[in-house]
């Protein structure tokens, strides 16, 4: 009898033990959230629901963290656009939808930011065309850039620029030093000497 006892009280002993613990946690993750600290909450919310996994209160809080954080990461995301910041950006509108899968504004502004890249890089590709003298490649690359987004003035200016220099004069051909081809002169109705 004496021995069911004992068992009895290491029982509740461990019992009381992890409930304080994780009434800790709880009120840890909740002080974080007052202090708009969501993410840490949130790691306060889980380890509480690890200790006392049939407690709904902690399940709702939980869910509450994670949408207060899904909605400042979005933010941050939204402020690092507007900045031209765009990989930071990323990394926050990726973690609204690790927290929030069913955020469609995130998903929206990730798609977003995939375009401007590529917008970024079809300029790059462009530069780099036009300093080894592939001006139709530098065109077509500024005129995608431009086209992906159209707030990239640089691109349009860059397509415009090469536009003019391409469309030259018979006269105006110039010799390219490093082209193998060779040179053919032609006249008419020059006199010989």
């Amino acid at each position: 009898m004496k021995r069911r006892i004992k068992i009895l009280i290491l029982f509740l002993s461990i019992f009381f033990v992890s409930s304080c613990s994780s009434y800790r946690a709880y009120r840890t993750a909740e002080n974080l959230m007052t202090q708009g600290k969501y993410d840490e909450a949130i790691t306060y919310y889980n380890k509480a629901l690890q200790e006392s996994p049939g407690d709904i209160e902690y399940v709702i809080k939980l869910a509450r963290a994670k949408e207060a954080s899904a909605q400042q990461h979005f933010e941050k995301g939204r402020k690092f656009v507007m900045e031209g910041r765009l990989d930071e950006a990323e990394k926050e509108f990726n973690m609204v939808l690790l927290l929030d899968p069913t955020f469609k504004r995130a998903f929206e502004f990730l798609q977003d930011i995939k375009i401007k890249k590529e917008a970024l890089s079809s300029l790059e590709r462009a530069r780099v065309f036009y300093a080894s003298n592939k001006i139709k490649d530098a065109i077509d690359e500024a005129k995608r850039a431009y086209s992906l987004n159209s707030e990239l003035i640089e691109a349009k200016n860059l397509a415009d620029k090469l536009l003019k220099e391409s469309i030259k004069s018979p006269l105006e051909y110039e010799l390219n030093i490093k082209s193998t081809k060779p040179v053919t002169l032609k006249f008419k109705d020059a006199p010989i000497k």
